[in-house]
């Protein structure tokens, strides 16, 4: 026997199942939405960041820099620096800096030199307490330092520098801790650098009184882009 009533509570019945049927699809066809878009965004975040890393080493898109000393080169020093901050905590000096990882995700809290800030004084503190061998333990004898630490090579900049330009300066001279043999001062004051002596510790980029700086250390990695 049909009854109205019957036929009223089931369809009732069926849109409300209906509507609860739709309400979670709806709430889990958004979840998927928000999971995509999270997962998208993530992955174009890590290619923006793995494509500044990619430019980064050619394009120097964030600054010039040093190791500190005992680097041998600096695919031996990325592969064994374990980012532990050993080395700043003994620096006299306080110039050991370490890279952000927005300036560079590879080279992210590894430590570097800012010579022209603040240059090495080459204390030797660092490479007696890394515990990798990222860098190499160095005593503090300036015969040790001459013969072991290439940190890299100054460069004059003859457009810049003041005893080029009609004035007498030689200060670079006078900072350098290996000086007569590394750099020395020819016709007019004029800095003369020998890349066989000079250990780049940036005495002479700290000291120089021009700015921009006359004189600065490269790595060997830069003279590839510098020529």
């Amino acid at each position: 026997m049909f009854f109205i009533s019957d036929y009223l509570c089931n369809n009732t019945f069926q849109q409300k199942t209906a509507t609860t049927f739709f309400k979670v699809e709806v709430i889990i066809n958004r979840r998927v939405l928000l999971t995509k878009i999270a997962l998208f965004a993530a992955g174009g975040l890590a290619l923006s960041l793995k494509g500044l890393d990619f430019l980064w080493p050619k394009s120097f898109a964030f600054k010039r820099y040093i190791r500190p000393p005992g680097t041998e080169n600096d695919d031996h020093f990325l592969k064994n620096c374990t980012r532990c901050r050993a080395c700043v905590n003994v620096c006299e000096a306080g110039c050991i800096k370490f890279f952000t990882f927005l300036e560079s995700p590879r080279l992210a809290g590894t430590p570097y030199l800012d010579s022209r800030q603040k240059a090495c004084n080459l204390c030797m503190n660092c490479t007696q307490v890394c515990p990798t061998g990222a860098l190499k333990p160095i005593e503090k004898d300036l015969e040790e330092i001459k013969k072991n630490v290439r940190m890299g090579t100054a460069y004059v900049s003859e457009t810049n520098c003041l005893s080029f330009n009609g004035r007498i300066c030689g200060v670079c001279r006078d900072a350098c801790p290996v000086k007569g043999t590394a750099l020395k001062l020819g016709i007019k004051a004029r800095p003369i650098v020998d890349p066989d002596y000079c250990i780049g510790c940036g005495r002479c980029e700290e000291r120089c009184p021009q700015n921009p700086s006359a004189i600065v250390i490269r790595r060997k990695e830069e003279d590839l882009i510098y020529g």
